[in-house]
């Protein structure tokens, strides 16, 4: 992350320039806050994706971060550093966007992509022709106002289509 360009030709890093930039924006600086946000979003990203692998996780855990920013941007003490206390704030919501993750992944499983049926014959072209003839006997064995009910459905979607 390169610092903000008045401090490139001081030498001082960036927390200098963003320490400014959040005195002004606690001060009412609508300008200086969204340069502020400007310039520590893709900080904040690279910290993220250090501790999460997929980029939809860190980006969340980037908005996380910018939340909580926001409302508690009056607690920065302007005579301390703003980034130590910036990365605090990141670490915790990072750790928090890993614990989802965790939660997550011991509950849920991945599944693969799945052919789409859709009422529209030209459509449905993985299905074959076994598949259709069991259809066809399942039907023909149901009692008759069922396979009435299935055979004027299946009438009224052809209609439609």
């Amino acid at each position: 992350m390169s610092p903000p360009a008045e401090d490139r030709s001081s030498g001082a890093g960036p927390d200098v320039g963003w320490s400014a930039l959040m005195v002004a924006a606690q001060a009412g600086d609508r300008a200086a806050y969204r340069r502020l946000l400007t310039e520590i979003t893709p900080y904040l990203r690279a910290l993220a994706r250090r501790s999460l692998r997929r980029p939809a996780d860190a980006e969340d855990a980037v908005q996380d971060v910018l939340l909580t920013l926001h409302s508690i941007r009056q607690t920065y003490d302007p005579a301390r550093p703003f980034q130590p206390w910036l990365v605090a704030i990141a670490r915790r919501r990072i750790v928090d966007r890993v614990r989802i993750q965790i939660r997550t992944t011991g509950r849920e499983t991945a599944i693969d992509p799945f052919e789409e049926t859709f009422a529209a014959p030209e459509t449905n072209e993985g299905g074959s022709e076994a598949d259709s003839i069991a259809l066809r006997r399942a039907i023909a064995e149901l009692p008759p106002g069922q396979r009435q009910a299935v055979c004027s459905t299946v009438a009224t979607i052809k209609a439609r289509g």
